[in-house]
């Protein structure tokens, strides 16, 4: 299909006709190849598109109002892959970030669960010392049971010999 390129200046004015691939649409951005095969070309955005009436003979021809596309200033208008890149760039800042959270969220984790060893190797060092203390303590009692025992046999002994005597003073 053949276009007419319109280019806006001062005024509107009729650029050259070239054959296109496909239809473009508003706000696209189109391609048009140089005058010689060695040239760039050139890129346009595509302000509005005109179909020409019928009856007219050169109805086969689409006038696209165009201006040059300069990419990414501030008065060029973003195509759907510049819009697209920008939302896949942003999902990457995104995904970044997130990426470093989880990191930070994963050290805090690494340090919690260094920090909750120590704490299960301090109960475990303390339940040792706490049976190891009772342990002492029930043979302290029994030695305290044992000396009492003792001590109530030479008391009982003591009482017995001091009956003795009484009795031969008698």
């Amino acid at each position: 299909m053949k276009f007419t390129l319109l280019f806006y200046t001062d005024n509107w004015e009729s650029g050259p006709t070239v054959e296109l691939a496909s239809m473009p649409t508003t706000g696209s951005v189109v391609w048009v190849r140089g005058a010689d095969r060695d040239d760039e070309g050139a890129m346009y955005y595509v302000d509005n598109i005109m179909h020409a009436e019928r009856g007219i003979d050169v109805e086969d021809t689409v006038y696209l109002y165009v201006r040059p596309y300069t990419g990414y200033a501030l008065y060029a208008p973003k195509t759907e892959a510049d819009r697209l890149t920008e939302r896949i760039t942003a999902l990457e800042e995104k995904l970044t970030a997130a990426c470093d959270r989880l990191a930070e969220l994963h050290a805090d984790n690494q340090r919690l669960l260094q920090l909750l060893e120590q704490q299960h190797a301090a109960a475990t060092a303390q339940q040792r010392h706490t049976a190891d203390w009772a342990g002492q303590l029930i043979q302290f009692a029994d030695a305290i049971e044992d000396g009492q025992q003792n001590a109530t046999d030479k008391l009982d002994d003591i009482a017995q010999h001091l009956q003795f005597i009484r009795e031969q003073m008698l």
